[in-house]
C-alpha cells in the first residue's frame, strides 16, 4: 500500500509540474496567435474585465500533464494494468473532446457560446453511453456482495459522468475555481 501512495504522489508532483510549464507555453503560444476568449455580455461587469483576453483552450494541457507522468509509473510498475488504464483514460479525453469542439466553436464564431447546451449535453451523454458500453463488459460490483446489473449501471453511470463533467465545467467558469474544488475533492479521494 507504501508503494502505491508514494507512486500516486508523485505522479500529482510531476503532473503539476509538467501542467504549470505546460501551460505557460500554451498561454504565450495562444497569446502570440490572439487566440482568446470572448466574455459573456450578461455576465458581472468584473467579470467581463478581468476574463476579457484570457487565452482559451487551456482544458488541451490537462490530460497530457497528467497521463505522461501516470504512464511513466505504470511502465515502471509492473503490477499496473496498462490496458486498464488505457480504457479508464479514454473517459477523460472523450469529455475533453467534448470541450475542444466547444471552445473551437466559441474561437471560429467569435462568440461566448459554441455549441448549443442541448448539443453539448447529447454529445456529453452519447460518449458516455460509448464508454461504459465498452469500458463495462459485465455487471457492475460496487462492493463485494453488491452487483449492478447493465441495465442499471449503464444509465447510473452516464449519469454520473454527465454530472461530473457539468459540475467541473461550471464550476471553472468562474476564474479556474475548479482548481481549489478538484484539490479538495483528491485530497478526500487520496486518504480513502
Amino acid at each position: 500500500m507504501y508503494t502505491i501512495f508514494v507512486e500516486f504522489t508523485w505522479v500529482l508532483v510531476l503532473a503539476a509540474v509538467l501542467e504549470a510549464v505546460m501551460q505557460s507555453g500554451w498561454i504565450r503560444w495562444m497569446r502570440a496567435h490572439r487566440i482568446q476568449q470572448v466574455t459573456k455580455m450578461y455576465g458581472p461587469s468584473w467579470h467581463e474585465k478581468t476574463k476579457a483576453g484570457t487565452p482559451t483552450m487551456g482544458g488541451v494541457v490537462f490530460i497530457p500533464a497528467f497521463m505522461i507522468p501516470f504512464f511513466i509509473f505504470s511502465y515502471l510498475n509492473p503490477n499496473v494494468d496498462l490496458s486498464g488504464a488505457l480504457v479508464i483514460f479514454s473517459y477523460p479525453l472523450f469529455a475533453a473532446f467534448v470541450g475542444l469542439i466547444d471552445d473551437y466553436m466559441k474561437y471560429k464564431r467569435q462568440a461566448s457560446d459554441g455549441i448549443t447546451s442541448l448539443q453539448k449535453l447529447f454529445l456529453q451523454i452519447l460518449m458516455s453511453v460509448l464508454w461504459v458500453c465498452f469500458a463495462m463488459p459485465e455487471d457492475l460490483w460496487l462492493v463485494p456482495g453488491i452487483k449492478l446489473s447493465r441495465f442499471i449501471a449503464i444509465p447510473l453511470i452516464t449519469f454520473l459522468g454527465v454530472g461530473i463533467q457539468n459540475a467541473v465545467n461550471v464550476t471553472d467558469g468562474l476564474d479556474g475555481l475548479a482548481a481549489g474544488c478538484a484539490l479538495i475533492s483528491f485530497f478526500g479521494a487520496f486518504w480513502f
